[in-house]
């Protein structure tokens, strides 16, 4: 392979991993809106959702924010506490 080409090869590699970032993010961000904007009881409900895009995000090597590991752990113990709720007495 000539060197243009391995160039080229980087190139096209680096812009699709831009693309699949911003795709991710964009998911992330339209997500964390969701959740914010449900009520109390429809937020346990977007968990697997997260848990999703965060084991995307860790096969492509893409860090997860803290802000949206600690989302998910929330709403992981909310659902928790939930089960909890629902037990009789």
């Amino acid at each position: 392979m000539s060197d243009e080409s391995e160039q080229d090869d980087e190139k096209t590699m680096k812009e699709e991993e831009e693309v699949i970032m911003t795709e991710l993010n964009t998911q992330l961000l339209t997500l964390k809106e969701q959740i914010r904007d449900a009520s109390p009881d429809m937020r346990p409900a977007f968990a697997p959702q997260l848990a999703g895009l965060i084991a995307t995000m860790n096969e492509k090597g893409i860090p997860v924010p803290a802000e949206i590991q600690d989302l998910h752990d929330d709403l992981v113990n909310e659902s928790i506490e939930a089960q909890f709720d629902n037990m009789p007495v």
